[in-house]
């Protein structure tokens, strides 16, 4: 099957949309069958920051696009449960991981081609990596700061809505289930690592670019990679990062290139202060336990 292109949208126009007006098109699409109720974790009123309160008068809606249903590809993944299950948010470093395990097991891994072509997998793969996990013996969660994956991956509705003339509401961004990759999908990865009572490793998009060595030693180890590569995958770090992002360049765009110095940029560039705290607190509210143990690391000082 070939795999789907994530991303694409159309511009919104900014509408004078009313309170009612956005009660019947959220009635017009309901959150997708199958979601159970108890993911959604709350109303908005919980939430401890004004912005991620207000309500959704006056917010353009957010494009529209049809959740996928399972099958096999880069959400559900690949049906090899045999194979440890890397399971990643987009925007997260699956193409830089992809690299690196290509690059020393002389293997292919699922998705476009990289390095390698053919289906001797070393990898399974998942974007909503929750609703398989179970069924593999070993996983991989990658997990990246969520205002800054999360924007990222919805740029163009997030520009569209801010627009100057009303303050976004982070709320109905982040419980908007229409998209492709529903924000849901970040927490529920994470739950869904938690939960899990099998092999596992965790690794942190921000350690893999400013402690490559040491967090690739751990990858490495984990799927017992062969050691060959090891010394010239170090010793031309750089050389290797900009093959990685040429190749991720020939079915997507990257801004941040591995920069370390643009590791905050969308969310740096696209939320104040603010909207970055209405960000923190409503995963803090909605998911205290799993916020404070992995996701407390990206909070916004006050």
């Amino acid at each position: 099957m070939q795999e789907p292109v994530y991303g694409e949208s159309v511009q919104l126009p900014k509408l004078n949309v009313t309170s009612s007006n956005l009660v019947t098109r959220f009635a017009e699409h309901p959150p997708n069958p199958g979601t159970d109720p108890a993911a959604n974790h709350g109303s908005h009123q919980a939430c401890l920051h004004p912005l991620a309160s207000q309500s959704l008068k006056g917010l353009p809606m957010l494009n529209r696009r049809k959740q996928p249903s399972r099958n096999k590809g880069v959400y559900t993944g690949f049906e090899r449960q045999d194979l440890p299950l890397l399971i990643t948010y987009s925007r997260s470093g699956t193409n830089w991981l992809r690299y690196v395990i290509e690059l020393l097991s002389g293997r292919p891994t699922p998705g476009h081609e990289r390095l390698h072509g053919g289906e001797d997998f070393v990898v399974d793969r998942a974007h909503q990596g929750y609703r398989v996990a179970s069924e593999y013996q070993r996983i991989i969660l990658v997990v990246r700061n969520y205002k800054e994956s999360l924007v990222r991956h919805y740029i163009d509705e997030w520009k569209a809505n801010k627009d100057g003339s009303h303050r976004v509401d982070v709320v109905g961004f982040l419980d908007d289930q229409s998209g492709r990759q529903p924000p849901e999908w970040f927490i529920e990865n994470i739950r869904a690592f938690h939960e899990f009572t099998g092999d596992k490793l965790l690794l942190y998009y921000e350690d893999l670019m400013t402690e490559p060595e040491t967090e690739l030693r751990k990858l490495i180890e984990f799927l017992d990679l062969p050691r060959d590569g090891v010394d010239d995958l170090f010793a031309n770090l750089d050389e290797h990062r900009r093959r990685s992002v040429d190749l991720y360049r020939e079915n997507q765009a990257s801004y941040t290139e591995g920069d370390t110095d643009k590791l905050s940029h969308h969310s740096d560039s696209l939320l104040s202060d603010d909207e970055k705290r209405a960000f923190d607190d409503y995963y803090a509210e909605r998911h205290p336990e799993l916020f404070k143990r992995y996701l407390g690391r990206f909070a916004t000082p006050d």
